[in-house]
């Protein structure tokens, strides 16, 4: 099982295989790391592209965490949409 630790400006979460999380709001997002481009995505790790929009506030599981803890797996629960993104830790916040 892999673990992760994410630094943010305000505190440090810490994050495993299996454990419920949330994607953030888009403006918690938007204030942390600012928007990158003239499409509005936010400039976090993994990049939060404005597609992704309807993700924010789902719950989902982590289902891994790579080996250098940049990429994780999402099953997002009852949520039916399009779900199939690149996911950053910095994207999500513990329940």
């Amino acid at each position: 099982m892999n673990i992760i630790s994410i630094n943010r400006k305000v505190k440090q979460i810490v994050c495993a295989e299996g454990q419920e999380v949330r994607i953030r709001e888009w403006n918690d997002m938007a204030q942390d790391f600012g928007i990158r481009s003239k499409h509005g995505d936010i400039d976090c790790a993994g990049v939060f592209i404005s597609s992704m929009l309807h993700l924010c506030g789902n719950k989902a599981i982590i289902k891994y965490i790579d080996n250098q803890g940049y990429r994780i797996g999402l099953k997002f629960l009852n949520y039916k949409g399009v779900t199939d993104y690149i996911y950053s830790p910095d994207m999500i916040e513990p329940i």
